[in-house]
């Protein structure tokens, strides 16, 4: 009896003990099942694919979430990276470094090319992996992770090419920006190399103030046009003004800028653009001149019908218009003006027609003379041609000893259209 008992005990443990163990197992294949279906849950949100590649690394395996980007798996399996990418020839260094690292056996991160989708499109990947071996330390491959950064990519991109682009710009401009907050100016290589200074040099003359580069009679116009911009930032900074260079002396420069407001309206920022005139205020100085040595009188409004510039023989002529024509003011507004004061008999009670009837006739010039008479008395034969510009050039001979030489018939009313004969006409203005 005995021996019954003790063999009965036994078996009674050994039932227990399977038991034990079989509830065991039971609980770790359900930890194990809620383990796989977090990792499960964490791959499907994850913008990451899998993949596996052998011996000789082509690819094996690839998940299906390589799907999405446009890879069909079926292309891919039993092929390398090399040869699925579309860099591969136009950046052999990068690859040729990827290779080696593959040979050593070593592991890699974020390593970004390119290759083709389905679509016909371009994608960039990032992939990283890890070697793995059997229980020998038999090489078997590599195991990682893909993702699709090609939106990442492009943004990067245009960021280069937009980069590159302000570094072009900076260094073929002048480029200036100034802090106002803590009164730190940044100057653009280009516009150390047009005045002709160093880096170091140029920094150490600027420190306090570009005072010593401004003309010293232009100073004071330099500041108030300055403080004028600061004050209304919405009017735009444009001005011109002679700066020293280090060896051409004193040079015509064009600068234009913009200041910056906060929330509250008060400047913090002003940045502009520095460029050399030098030739083109020469040129006009010449012109000027030629201009100048000229019997007639010349007169030049640009393409909006303002006035550019005179020379002194319209004064000579008319000395009252000449202190009317300054520089700015618009030939209609130079006509009225003229209308107003009663210059012009021909307008006496036709004021707005003559106006209309002289501005068509200024804008559609025909390169024919046209007379006037001058409350002064004086006569003169005008000719207005367009320029290549769109701007309208005036030319005024005084003709009153021609007309003194001859009686003076009176001038019929003109037309609603401005003469175009070949012959001279009157026109009074």
């Amino acid at each position: 009896m005995p021996a019954d008992l003790v063999y009965s005990g036994l078996i009674a443990l050994i039932v227990l003990f399977a038991a034990c163990v079989a509830t065991a197992w039971h609980y770790e294949r359900r930890r194990r099942l809620r383990v796989e279906e977090r990792l499960n849950d964490y791959a499907a949100t994850a913008s990451d694919w899998y993949w596996e590649t052998g011996p000789e690394h082509r690819f094996s395996f690839l998940s299906e979430r390589s799907r999405p980007i446009g890879i069909d798996i079926r292309t891919r399996i039993g092929r390398t990276r090399r040869e699925l990418a579309l860099d591969a020839q136009t950046e052999p260094e990068k690859w040729a470094a990827h290779d080696a690292l593959l040979e050593r056996r070593e592991p890699f991160r974020s390593f970004v090319y390119s290759v083709g989708a389905a679509d016909g499109g371009v994608r960039y990947v990032s992939v990283s992996g890890k070697p793995h071996f059997d229980r020998h330390g038999r090489f078997l491959g590599y195991r990682g992770t893909g993702t699709d950064i090609t939106e990442r990519q492009r943004t990067a991109e245009n960021l280069r090419r937009s980069n590159e682009r302000y570094d072009i710009a900076v260094r073929q401009a002048g480029i200036w920006d100034w802090d106002l907050i803590g009164n730190a100016v940044y100057y653009s290589p280009r516009i150390k190399e047009l005045l002709g200074y160093g880096d170091r040099e140029f920094d150490e003359l600027t420190a306090g103030s570009i005072k010593w580069l401004v003309d010293p009679d232009d100073w004071h116009r330099c500041l108030e046009q300055l403080r004028g911009h600061l004050r209304k930032p919405s009017q735009p900074y444009n001005v011109e003004h002679r700066l020293l260079t280090k060896d051409r002396g004193y040079r015509w420069f064009h600068i234009r800028g913009q200041a910056l407001c906060d929330a509250e309206g008060r400047p913090i920022r002003m940045a502009g653009i520095l460029t050399d005139i030098d030739d083109r205020k020469r040129a006009e100085e010449r012109l000027r001149d030629a201009v100048e040595s000229l019997a007639d009188g010349f007169i030049l409004w640009d393409a909006d019908d303002r006035l550019i510039m005179r020379n002194d023989a319209v004064g000579r002529m008319d000395p009252e218009m000449g202190e009317m024509l300054a520089p700015g003011i618009s030939f209609r507004g130079f006509i009225e003006r003229r209308v107003q004061l009663g210059r012009v008999a021909q307008a006496m009670g036709r004021e707005a027609a003559y106006v209309d009837e002289r501005v068509a006739h200024h804008r559609n010039p025909t390169g024919e003379p046209f007379e006037q008479r001058l409350s002064s008395g004086r006569w003169i034969r005008m000719r207005e041609r367009r320029t290549r510009e769109g701007g309208i050039v005036s030319v005024r001979t005084d003709i009153t000893p021609l007309k003194s030489a001859k009686p003076i018939c009176s001038l019929p009313r003109p037309r609603q259209r401005a003469p175009t004969g070949p012959r001279a006409s009157s026109w009074p203005a």
